[in-house]
């Protein structure tokens, strides 16, 4: 249980700061020079790389681009979001 609570909390985590640097994206697409929205959206990337990371580390690879090099291709191995894989 305690596995799926931290997972959980990684996963609340991710979709947070995903969603922010969403936000900021849109907000960026008309008004691409706000130097405050550029130093939030770029103090953002780095926590969300951070945390897919972890994740990808303990759960296995959340998106792609979060696939750990090893000798076989991880995103096959783990359970897809339709088989329980984002619970």
């Amino acid at each position: 249980m305690n596995q799926n609570m931290d997972k959980n909390s990684l996963l609340k985590k991710i979709f947070a700061v995903s969603f922010a640097i969403n936000d900021c994206t849109l907000y960026l697409d008309t008004h691409p020079c706000d130097e405050e929205a550029l130093t939030c959206i770029n103090e953002l990337i780095p926590i969300r790389r951070n945390l897919l990371e972890k994740y990808s580390q303990c759960f296995g690879p959340l998106t792609i681009d979060s696939v750990m090099p090893t000798k076989k291709w991880e995103w096959a191995f783990g359970p897809m979001p339709w088989e329980g894989g984002c619970q």
